[in-house]
């Protein structure tokens, strides 16, 4: 088995189309502008086949790179990991297939573990009985009263500021401050694939039914446009998991967010 740069989008694009696309929602992000410029790829081969594949950013404050196929077990995508590390910086935040981390960091020091389900709009029930007409869409002068929103009661997030120009980010004002958002964190219009993300609502708003109509417009925007609808949600955060189930999302993959800190 070779461990080779990709330089042709065709190759990761047949690769990604014998792939579950609902859980390769950042690859099919990555191939579009301006991500592809900020992105080096990395493929296993066996023979002249591509067996599994690594995309490593350079877009971040950290370097973010890849390299999970979203379920427990995969051959192929451990030796990818195993013959590319020897190349990667100290400080870098992953995603990894769940044994991955098992199989090869046991003597890594100074590593931060999270688990996280993939989860895919499989059946919309309730929701679109909901009056969302509170909910306005957001934009490129809600950068700043978007980004307090999320500093203090979502301070995990990562946000791609062309989405936010672009129209995709939703959300609830109460005296002219955001109090409840939801947004995307990867699209592609050629997969016709979206992931949601940075749903939050203000810890003052909370269990009143806000982040329910937020989620429930920006769906009704998205659907014209993607035919699958995805997100990322924490293995431990049932109160969330058990939020999106209600609106109709289902688990379809698994990863490890490890993140090396040496």
């Amino acid at each position: 088995m070779k461990l080779m740069a990709i330089h042709h989008k065709g190759t990761i694009k047949e690769y990604l189309n014998r792939q579950k696309l609902g859980n390769f929602i950042y690859q099919c992000n990555n191939l579009g502008t301006p991500f592809w410029e900020n992105t080096q790829w990395y493929g296993l081969y066996e023979e002249d086949r591509l067996m599994a594949v690594a995309m490593f950013v350079i877009k971040y404050d950290i370097p973010i790179l890849l390299a999970t196929s979203y379920c427990k077990t995969d051959f192929y995508q451990d030796e990818l990991f195993k013959q590319l590390r020897i190349f990667l910086p100290k400080k870098l935040y992953t995603h990894l297939n769940a044994d991955t981390v098992r199989k090869s960091l046991v003597e890594a020091e100074d590593i931060q573990v999270c688990r996280y389900y993939n989860m895919e709009l499989t059946e919309r029930s309730e929701d679109k009985k909901i009056d969302s007409e509170a909910v306005q869409q957001l934009s490129e002068k809600d950068t700043e009263g978007i980004i307090n929103l999320l500093e203090e009661s979502h301070p995990e997030y990562l946000v791609d500021h062309e989405f936010i120009k672009g129209g995709y980010f939703w959300g609830v004002k109460s005296e002219g401050k955001i109090i409840s958002l939801a947004g995307i964190t990867a699209k592609s219009e050629e997969f016709k694939i979206v992931s949601i993300g940075n749903i939050t609502t203000h810890p003052d708003y909370r269990h009143t039914g806000l982040s329910t109509k937020t989620v429930t417009r920006l769906m009704d925007y998205l659907e014209p446009d993607f035919k699958k609808i995805v997100l990322n949600v924490k293995e431990t955060n049932e109160t969330a998991i058990k939020f999106y189930k209600k609106l109709g999302f289902s688990k379809i993959g698994l990863f490890d967010e490890v993140i090396f800190d040496k």
